[in-house]
């Protein structure tokens, strides 16, 4: 599998327009000279992703710096753009990628090298006093908030509304669903195929399996929430014949599967109509690690699932969630706190009549339509009650107005035959 195959953000398209757009704005040497930075970083294992921001960024830069030279740049030219970036509504990860351009750029144009942000000894003198950190915003909250993924509740909010925003209905509530409950990063989920998928109807359970890439080890994930909804799928799917095809099909792209662009758009659209604070897609994967050590799984099963190479990147998670913690407060101000007590959490529907295992939001069975929330069988029965008694009444009605026309006719008739006879 090719770069560009993997390039889900496409990256490399949006790094290819910034070179362009920097050769006819800048046709100078420092356009020249900003492109020849870009191939460099990518030549030094930078990915396409961070490569396409940091070009963002050099494009910014040789705008700000009003016609000179980039080699030429002193600290007195340095520290009006740093001044003109702290005006900007810019949020801190934004700035410190900023001021760690304008260092690297400025030390490739005066030194042709790349230097690596940790080597602070290497850069330039010029752009040497630059520490990006020191650029984040003050009183903006980088890490607890940043990390806050959704509640069970909240993705229940989501895959909720997911009919009234969804281009496919079925597609996106699965993509959704199964983002979640496998902790799957977004690239993943876009990319699984119908062959990473193993269905067991013996104990209503598919597993999926993550193959190895750069940031995780190979995993096979057990999968219960979206099973119903994974199975129903690939049974209808358009190229379920071939196990090589995309599990989240589209026709509307060349490889035929679902876009970054749409699946990032749609988060967007679903969070506003359920009206919760947007988080990206990734939060999804925040958010099981988080749910699945508040209920007391093993930080090691954890690190399993989600494909960590290093457990302390598991360790994250534990500082927003440490139900311990909290325990030991309450008890001190004399509150206690119950083990069940906490957020909603989602739970698999058996239907009572036939045993078939259905998602959390399903209403009926999908194999024999028996409702499975009692509350809305008593009231459907209800209504087919009160249907009933409204169509008698209505057939009751009309009877009495056909048998009154009817009435009505065989005196008319009558009528005309006595008058015939009289003639």
């Amino acid at each position: 599998m090719t770069e560009k195959d993997n390039d889900i953000y496409n990256s490399i398209g949006r790094l290819d327009s910034i070179k362009h757009r920097m050769a006819i704005s800048y046709p100078n040497q420092n356009g020249k000279t900003a492109i020849s930075f870009l191939e460099a970083l990518r030549t030094n294992g930078i990915s396409p992703v961070r490569t396409a921001s940091i070009g963002w960024h050099a494009f910014t830069i040789l705008g700000m710096i009003e016609g000179k030279n980039l080699k030429d740049l002193e600290r007195k030219d340095i520290e009006p753009i740093i001044s003109q970036m702290q005006n900007k509504d810019w949020g801190s990860e934004t700035r410190k990628m900023f001021v760690s351009t304008v260092k690297r750029l400025t030390s490739f144009a005066k030194q042709g090298i790349i230097v690596n942000l940790s080597d602070d000894q290497l850069y330039s003198p010029e752009v040497a006093w630059l520490h990006p950190r020191r650029y984040t915003k003050k009183n903006e909250n980088t890490t607890l908030e940043n990390r806050q993924g959704f509640t069970e509740e909240e993705v229940e909010k989501l895959l909720s509304v997911v009919p009234e925003i969804a281009q496919d209905y079925d597609r996106d509530y699965l993509f959704i669903l199964l983002t979640y409950e496998s902790g799957a990063r977004t690239a993943e989920s876009i990319k699984l195929r119908l062959q990473d998928i193993e269905i067991d109807e013996k104990h209503n359970t598919a597993y999926i399996l993550f193959r190895s890439s750069g940031k995780s080890m190979p995993r096979k994930v057990p999968i219960l929430l979206a099973y119903r909804r994974l199975v129903d799928y690939i049974a209808k799917h358009a190229l379920r014949k071939d196990p090589n095809s995309f599990l989240f099909y589209s026709k509307k792209t060349q490889d035929n599967k679902v876009s970054y662009v749409y699946v990032a758009s749609l988060m967007r659209r679903l969070c506003k109509k359920a009206e919760i604070r947007h988080r990206s897609l990734y939060k999804f994967r925040h958010s099981r690690a988080q749910n699945l050590l508040s209920s007391g799984a093993d930080i090691k099963t954890v690190q399993k699932m989600l494909g960590h190479t290093n457990i302390k990147t598991t360790a994250i998670y534990l500082s927003t969630i440490d139900r311990d913690i909290i325990k030991a407060v309450r008890k001190e101000r004399g509150l206690t706190i119950d083990d069940d007590e906490g957020e909603k959490k989602m739970e698999l529907k058996k239907c009572p009549r036939c045993q078939r295992v259905e998602d959390p939001l399903a209403d009926r069975c999908g194999a024999c339509g028996t409702f499975l929330d009692a509350i809305i069988a008593f009231k459907y029965e209800q209504v087919k009650k009160k249907d009933s008694k409204k169509q008698e009444r209505e057939y009751q009605n009309g009877f009495k107005e056909l048998r009154k026309d009817y009435d009505e006719l065989k005196q008319l008739v009558l009528k005309l035959i006595e008058n015939k006879k009289a003639k």
